[in-house]
């Protein structure tokens, strides 16, 4: 995801489910929608 879309995300291996990931949503508002739709458009 890193290297196709520019977002960065670690596994959610540390709450004990690692078939998910980790999100940290220290930024604004507009920057967590743009990233969400990164994300999206990555695993559609």
């Amino acid at each position: 995801m890193l290297e196709e879309e520019k977002v960065a995300v670690v596994p959610g291996l540390a709450f004990g489910d690692d078939k998910t990931i980790r999100i940290s949503y220290a930024t604004s508002m507009e920057n967590l929608e743009k990233g969400l739709q990164l994300i999206k458009k990555f695993v559609s």
